[in-house]
């Protein structure tokens, strides 16, 4: 099997690591804590491995092949060698034969002589971003345009849009168990579940914006 997550006859546990993400909260997910998620098959594009994809032949035989990368199951030793030695070849370059001469000023005025038609008018930033910048909050949405605060929107909108039948699976399955506690709770079809998730309100750029207003609030005086 080409599972990950199962064991095959002779193989040990600590002779393989997990290739961790960079995100600080991996646990991030579009279900609520409250939410029991039901057991689904990963999609075609997660699961496969991208066709465009290419790796050192070396690499590949080292790790044990690209279903092993693919899934994340590298033997340890093959990081720790990775850690500390790199992964390619250390590359040499001779350096200029200019760069063996010592190092002599530009004299006073140079940039005029070599730039003859530079701005020299006034300059620096408006009196509006510096009255912006007295706050950290302040500088902050001084330079976040409106039109990033919808395209950000917009952006939460389809992915809360591209998961609602997995929110509506995942509702679906907590009622099914809840229903052997409590036998006369109704249980709802998914596709009533998914109808009333449809009915959530897009999300604004003025309520986003109100959000990171108030996690800036809350860092600045918890």
């Amino acid at each position: 099997t080409d599972d990950p997550n199962i064991m095959q006859p002779g193989e040990v546990v600590d002779d393989y690591t997990v290739l961790d993400s960079d995100e600080e909260n991996g646990t991030t997910s579009v279900f609520g804590d409250d939410e029991e998620l039901a057991l689904t098959e990963p999609a075609a594009e997660v699961s496969a491995s991208a066709s465009d994809l290419h790796f050192n032949p070396s690499l590949l035989e080292t790790a044990g092949g690209l279903s092993k990368i693919a899934h994340g199951s590298v033997p340890k030793d093959v990081l720790v060698d990775m850690k500390f030695n790199g992964w390619t070849e250390p590359t040499y370059v001779t350096p200029y034969p200019y760069m063996h001469q010592p190092y002599n000023a530009r004299p006073d005025g140079w940039i005029k002589e070599a730039y003859p038609n530079i701005y020299e008018g006034e300059h620096g930033p408006t009196a509006d971003a510096i009255a912006a910048a007295l706050t950290p909050s302040g500088a902050f949405f001084r330079f976040v345009p409106p039109h990033l605060w919808e395209a950000i929107a917009g952006a939460s909108d389809d992915y809360f849009k591209d998961n609602l039948d997995l929110r509506a699976a995942a509702q679906y399955a907590k009622q099914q168990k809840g229903k052997e506690k409590h036998p006369d709770f109704q249980v709802q079809t998914p596709q009533q579940i998914k109808e009333f998730v449809q009915t959530t309100k897009d999300i604004s750029g003025r309520e986003l914006c109100v959000f990171i207003g108030l996690l800036i609030t809350s860092t600045i005086a918890p």
